[in-house]
């Protein structure tokens, strides 16, 4: 939405207006305050919220940038993180059917971050400082076009945090079933 931050302030409050954007889940938009957001340098603990939200809305927007980046993700992946990935996307119900079927992962390509995600809460994938910063070079990219011309994120550690939240954030932002 194109408000200016006075607008986003006297609709949102306070701390919306003085924060480079949102996730609003009542409506599920995201609402970039441009004026802050244009000057916002780190990707913080309190910003993952929004930049999750923005990665899972430029690849839904985007299928070929979702698709470029499900393929380099998976590119940058050992075989091993793969393996576990893959097991993960490929997974079965108790009738033998796939849960997330091939149609589901094109339309969805930020599956595969959360299934790394999960996988990383799970203990199936440790962090890994060479691993993680060739991770925050796919995922900066998206952001900076997204409105956050200068975002960063710090470190490795830092990226490794932020794509460990992602999970938790498609979990709250998603309706049971959504997968079908």
């Amino acid at each position: 939405s194109d408000l200016s931050q006075q607008e986003i302030t006297d609709k949102y409050g306070e701390d919306a207006g003085e924060s480079g954007g949102f996730f609003d889940s009542d409506t599920g938009d995201i609402v970039i305050n441009k004026e802050v957001a244009a000057d916002m340098e780190l990707v913080t603990v309190s910003s993952h919220e929004l930049f999750h939200g923005i990665l899972k809305t430029e690849m839904a927007k985007n299928p070929e940038l979702g698709k470029e980046f499900a393929d380099n993700f998976k590119k940058v992946l050992s075989k091993t993180e793969l393996d576990i990935v893959n097991e993960r996307l490929e997974a079965v119900d108790d009738k033998g059917n796939r849960i997330y079927s091939e149609e589901y992962l094109e339309n969805n390509p930020d599956e595969i971050l959360t299934q790394f995600s999960g996988a990383i809460l799970a203990g199936e994938i440790k962090f890994s400082e060479t691993l993680f910063d060739k991770i925050r070079k796919i995922v900066t990219p998206i952001l900076k076009k997204s409105g956050f011309p200068k975002i960063e994120f710090n470190n490795a550690q830092e990226t490794y945090d932020f794509i460990k939240d992602y999970t938790k954030f498609v979990k709250q932002n998603t309706l049971e079933g959504d997968a079908d």
